[in-house]
């Protein structure tokens, strides 16, 4: 099976008011070494539910949200499984479904669990909507807004960001280096925002979190000449890193250089730490 995309897909709240979440790891780590089935597309439910839009956050289906899940289905990949329950609950494989849809085909291959496997954890805070794959929603306690009063904008930010009482984690400014401390795409803005927020990934991920727990970014360019190139990244990046289409406040400086020449951006965070 192919590796996975490490997102996080939430349940429905409990009786106690926590709301059980999974990573994406974790259901496939599930369905290892489980026969594959062969699926009737027509009797799949979640041909008739709304997935992606809606939700607690009132995603809606803007231009630029819907052009960003057209580019997902395309690009979805039909040679390895979706992921349901006996029940009939998608876990993993949505974008796969509304491919096999369009092209036509009347089954898919699946792995079918005879139920959820046991969560990754809890948040405090509940959610209204069950979490099917790819279902648009607010990471719990975080919530984007762009009060009527603000200006559109002017990119993939939102002015304001609330959040419910939590421990904050400050993360310190990250730069394009790796694991080992060396510099990783020299000369190469694009390279350096995928290892940038490869580095936020990882800090977020040990803390339990993920990048829809952040709830502000300040990013430092080192050329005004770079801001282009800075927001084709981040707008090929983001959808993937916030699939609920909302995102957090971001406050862009220019500034003279970095602690290394080389080293054209360094991004850092503050994130609401769930537990």
């Amino acid at each position: 099976m192919a590796k996975p995309a490490d997102r996080i897909l939430y349940g429905s709240p409990g009786a106690d008011g926590r709301t059980p979440y999974w990573r994406t790891p974790t259901l496939w780590a599930a369905a290892a070494g489980k026969p594959v089935a062969s699926l009737a597309i027509a009797g799949l439910g979640i041909l008739d539910e709304v997935v992606w839009f809606g939700g607690p956050s009132d995603v809606q289906p803007t231009v630029r949200r819907i052009a960003e899940r057209v580019r997902d289905i395309v690009d979805a990949d039909l040679d390895y499984p979706i992921i349901t329950t006996r029940s009939g609950d998608v876990l993993d494989g949505a974008h796969r479904i509304a491919r096999a849809h369009l092209q036509g085909l009347t089954h898919i291959a699946a792995v079918v669990l005879d139920d959820w496997p046991p969560p990754d954890g809890f948040m405090e805070v509940g959610l209204k909507d069950h979490g099917k794959e790819g279902t648009a929603m607010a990471k719990p306690g975080v919530t984007y807004l762009n009060p009527p009063s603000s200006p559109p904008p002017a990119g993939m930010y939102s002015h304001v960001a609330r959040m419910t009482p939590g421990e904050l984690a400050f993360i310190a400014g990250q730069v394009a280096v790796d694991a080992k401390g060396n510099p990783v795409g020299a000369g190469d803005l694009a390279a350096q925002v995928e290892q940038v927020f490869a580095n936020l990934g990882g800090i977020l991920k040990h803390l339990g979190a993920d990048f829809e727990c952040v709830v502000q970014f300040t990013t430092y360019l080192t050329s005004a000449e770079s801001i282009p190139v800075w927001m084709s990244a981040r707008s090929a990046l983001f959808p993937k890193l916030f699939p609920g289409g909302k995102y957090p406040p971001n406050t862009l400086l220019v500034i003279d250089r970095l602690v290394r020449p080389e080293l054209l951006l360094e991004v850092e965070a503050i994130a609401r730490v769930p537990g």
